[in-house]
């Protein structure tokens, strides 16, 4: 006995949502698996000015995240980001080290 194409594409669809629920929980359980290693290997991990620092580090990241994912969302995909950030550092150590121009 064959199986109908209609059971056939939802249970496709059941193992995508289930592969799309696996690899969010997998990379929760990658985040606590890191912080908890950290927490044991420095005692100050945890304390308020090290998560300070961190987000404080991270921000630049998070915002070009953010613009990014709206392309991808809309369905363009722009994997220029990374080459952007580079001419800009580039650019900016050329300023500040060459030109003597202040930083921002």
């Amino acid at each position: 006995m064959k199986t109908p194409p209609v059971a056939l594409a939802q249970t496709r669809r059941v193992r995508i949502v289930r592969s799309d629920a696996v690899q969010r929980l997998l990379a929760f359980a990658a985040l606590i698996v890191i912080i908890i290693v950290f927490s044991l290997a420095s005692p100050n991990f945890l304390q308020f000015d090290n998560v300070v620092g961190i987000l404080l580090a991270t921000t630049v990241n998070g915002v070009l995240a953010l613009g990014v994912t709206f392309v991808i969302i809309t369905g363009g995909i722009d994997l220029s980001i990374g080459t952007v950030m580079t001419l800009s550092a580039v650019m900016t150590g050329t300023f500040a080290t060459v030109w003597q121009l202040p930083l921002p």
